[in-house]
């Protein structure tokens, strides 16, 4: 599940925030290849700049998001010019998107 990274078993998503719970914890929706594979709760006070919908590349350790970063769509979406989807995409087209990743503390 995930795409490895290259350090010590740190995994890369797509995400999308699925809902903020009474403005305590977000909850994402893991995505790899285009597939829904989990989802995973995270403090609002280490993602305070996300809200529902948003998508976003993070990558996870030990059960924590270690860094994220806001994708503008779903990785090969802006490249898909047949109308149909592009569910092959991979969590490793998300370092061509958007801004900078955010370190969470």
């Amino acid at each position: 599940m995930g795409t490895d990274d290259e350090s010590d078993g740190a995994r890369k998503y797509v995400a999308v925030v699925d809902r903020i719970v009474d403005d305590s914890f977000v909850v994402l929706l893991l995505e790899d290849g285009g597939e829904l594979v989990d989802q995973h709760v995270e403090p609002a006070s280490e993602m305070d700049d996300v809200e529902e919908t948003d998508i976003l590349h993070v990558v996870l350790k030990d059960g924590s998001v270690l860094t994220y970063q806001h994708l503008d769509e779903r990785p090969g979406d802006s490249a898909d010019t047949d109308g149909g989807t592009n569910a092959g995409a991979t969590t490793t087209d998300c370092a061509a998107a958007s801004s900078a990743f955010v370190k969470v503390e």
